[in-house]
């Protein structure tokens, strides 16, 4: 068993009686040896049979099968596969969550992971584009599949293709929640139009390929799978599948996070974390580094308790894939754990519930073994592992600077003090064409200009920021960086002459904000990596300033 525990009035469909039960409906000795299957698909457009307040009492007492009129022919093979297999339940979304009962649906939408990861097998119907297609091979749907084979050199050889290039481009693979279901079930048999595939976390079988051995082991199978993530560290982990999670489509715009918490739940524990929008609280600075992955705009998602827009903060508040960019965050790397606890200055918080409260807080399990991969020092007395006294000669924050912010919390916004200067946008370009910028379509890598009109820094944006050049912008600084890549400078700069031989770490992570005037709260535009001294002597007017920040 993976994942939580899920409640006893978890509905399943039972087979053998075609019905709707709960687990405490079955005698104790149905319940020692109680297993079901899940199934993973597309609905589609075309609206089929579903669970309702309705009819919910009388698909209790039966009429729930593989011929039960209006059924799409996915969920009728579905039941008819998992009947031959020999598994007397099986979860389906459609008919297992009451679908015009928000309260049910808040309820079981948060414990996808405890329902596929709980599930004997998960049955993914990746064939088609929605829930009238079927399942390729199964009894309902029949297919015609053939075996590519070639003849070189007098040897008969089949032609294979990967599994993930089958995958790849299916419909159901472009799915938010889909996804989760993938990555959260313990073993899944993927069906798409001409093959079958078992896989796990460790192993991935082909119909048409014979292995011979039985072992769990690595083969050419498991290539750009995404189960592979979890033989890496968690960070690594998270990042990835992130990356991989965002660029996935969501009907409704709030499903954008709820989909994701299945994965969040999984990745929670190697990461000793609690996500808050998406993001782990132990590495939250570092998580804060995302950048867009192609030319996404703010997102209309909204927070199921609090109904506000998601913040611009996380990438869950904007549409599009999201990633953790190498040339940016690559020297926050050497050392995660140092970083998080030598190299900034922040004391984060926010508005929950109308509640202010800490994004980190110090564990209560005592002293941990630290690695260069760990988040924050759990030992500390200070909320994010830092040295007071390094606060205080490094960063210039003591006393004389409040970090407890002073206005009331407000729901999803993150709550803190820091420095902030103003810097002009520019297209100028820092970069030969040997180490330019491979970016996705959309964006651009625009320069920074400080107030005397030198270059001191870059930052990725929508190329529709083009019509911004030449305007004059606030940045938030947010913790130190290391250097500059190859991509972002490799030419001569003023700045570089100047405070290269001090110190490696001269630049600020710094977030590029917007905000509305009549209102105190920011919004999130990017991610930017400017000189610390263009910061400290080099802002247009005000210049740098230490300010409460509201992000929303």
């Amino acid at each position: 068993m993976k994942g939580t525990s899920l409640p006893s009035r978890t509905r399943y469909i039972d087979l053998n009686r075609q019905c709707l039960v709960h687990l405490s409906d079955l005698s104790l000795d149905e319940q020692a040896t109680f297993s079901y299957a899940t199934l993973s698909y597309v609905w589609g457009s075309r609206s089929s049979l579903r669970l309702l307040e309705g009819n919910i009492d009388k698909f209790r007492h039966g009429g729930l099968g593989p011929d039960t009129d209006k059924l799409p022919t996915t969920i009728r093979d579905a039941m008819i596969l998992v009947q031959e297999i020999g598994i007397h339940y099986i979860w389906v979304d459609a008919l297992c969550i009451i679908q015009d009962s928000r309260h049910d649906w808040e309820a079981t939408a948060p414990l996808m992971d405890a329902v596929y990861g709980n599930s004997t097998l998960n049955i993914c119907a990746a064939s088609g584009s929605g829930s009238i297609a079927g399942i390729s091979g199964s009894p309902l749907t029949p297919r015609a599949a053939s075996q590519a084979v070639a003849d070189v050199c007098g040897m008969r050889m089949t032609v294979v293709k990967s599994v993930e290039s089958r995958i790849e481009n299916t419909h159901w693979n472009t799915r938010a929640w889909t996804f989760q279901e993938r990555i959260v079930s313990q073993r899944s048999v993927i069906f798409v139009d001409e093959r079958l595939f078992f896989q796990c976390s460790r192993a991935t079988w082909s119909e048409d390929v014979h292995c011979e051995t039985g072992e769990n082991i690595w083969s050419l199978e498991m290539v750009d799978s995404p189960m592979q993530n979890f033989s890496k560290n968690p960070v690594r982990q998270y990042a990835d599948l992130v990356e991989l999670y965002t660029p996935r489509k969501v009907t409704v715009p709030s499903d954008r996070l709820v989909a994701f918490e299945g994965i969040a739940s999984v990745l929670s524990f190697p990461l000793s974390s609690t996500m808050i929008y998406g993001l782990p609280n132990s590495y939250f600075e570092w998580a804060l580094l995302w950048e867009n992955k192609e030319a996404g705009v703010r997102g209309q998602g909204r927070d199921r308790y609090s109904d506000s827009l998601f913040p611009s903060w996380s990438w869950c508040g904007w549409e599009g894939g999201a990633m953790w960019r190498l040339s940016t965050v690559s020297g926050t790397l050497i050392n995660l754990h140092d970083w998080l606890s030598n190299h900034s200055w922040v004391a984060w918080y926010y508005g929950d519930g109308g509640n202010l409260k800490l994004v980190w807080e110090p564990s209560s399990q005592g002293v941990q073994s630290q690695s260069r991969w760990s988040g924050y020092d759990s030992s500390s007395t200070d909320p994010y592992g830092r040295d007071q006294q390094r606060l205080a000669s490094r960063f210039g924050v003591d006393e004389s600077r409040p970090t407890m912010p002073t206005v009331e919390p407000v729901n999803c916004c993150l709550h803190f003090w820091s420095y902030t200067a103003h810097f002009q946008l520019s297209r100028r370009s820092m970069s030969s064409p040997t180490f330019k910028s491979n970016l996705e379509k959309g964006l651009h890598r625009f320069g920074i200009l400080d107030s005397k009109g030198d270059w001191c820094g870059t930052i990725v944006l929508n190329e529709k920021w083009s019509s911004s050049v030449g305007g004059v912008f606030e940045f938030v600084a947010i913790s130190e960086a290391r250097d500059f890549s190859m991509e972002e400078l490799d030419v001569w700069n003023y700045y570089v002459a100047e405070e290269r031989h001090i110190s490696e770490w001269y630049l600020y992570y710094a977030l590029l904000v917007t905000r509305n005037e009549e209102a105190m709260v920011s919004e999130r535009a990017g991610l930017a990596k400017i000189y610390k001294n263009a910061f400290q002597s080099a802002s247009f007017d005000p210049g740098m300033t230490w300010s409460e920040i509201i992000l929303g």
